[in-house]
């Protein structure tokens, strides 16, 4: 028990003297989205974001029903975890890019990027990764989970964030995440 309050109390040092404030746009606080209460008391501020972005060339043609009729498209859902001093620790985002012609997508990539920014959190790896659909298809799904912790001779603090999105051979698509 000693040795864990030892490992925590440095942990909590390091991480005050290495890590920077990273706020949101503006200079300001991190928005909560949803908050987190750890093990010791401590809140972590939980934050949301997803982009969306047409790579379409301006030669595509509207459909009768004023949509692209074809082009490519990237997606980027994803959570970051901040400390309660405002400083950001870690991120999970997922990308889908893929093309389509009105109807099914003609090509599609996916991939998961955790990156973690203050001393004494870990990436623990992927504790769950599923696609459907694809080219030639009508749809694409791609969902993921990551395991992340705070670390002090053992975890002590863990956050499983996830990213569930879905594309469609209109161009169009959606995607959630959450922890």
């Amino acid at each position: 028990m000693k040795t864990k309050v030892l490992h925590l109390f440095f942990v909590f040092v390091l991480s005050l003297l290495f890590t920077q404030p990273v706020y949101a746009k503006g200079g300001q606080p991190p928005r909560c989205d949803k908050t987190i209460v750890g093990s010791n008391g401590e809140i972590y501020c939980v934050v949301v974001f997803e982009e969306v972005m047409s790579t379409q060339s301006p030669a595509n043609t509207l459909n009768a029903d004023a949509t692209l009729a074809s082009g490519c498209n990237w997606r980027v859902n994803g959570e970051d975890i901040y400390n309660m001093y405002g400083a950001l620790l870690a991120r999970y985002q997922q990308r889908v890019d893929w093309c389509y012609n009105g109807s099914i997508i003609t090509s599609v990539s996916h991939v998961h990027t955790p990156t973690v920014y203050a001393p004494g959190w870990r990436y623990n790896g992927l504790i769950g990764d599923s696609h459907w659909g694809g080219v030639n298809q009508a749809s694409f799904r791609a969902y993921s989970q990551a395991s992340f912790c705070l670390v002090g001779g053992v975890c002590l603090q863990y956050w499983y964030p996830w990213v569930d999105q879905t594309v469609y051979g209109t161009g169009s698509s959606s995607g959630s995440t959450g922890s």
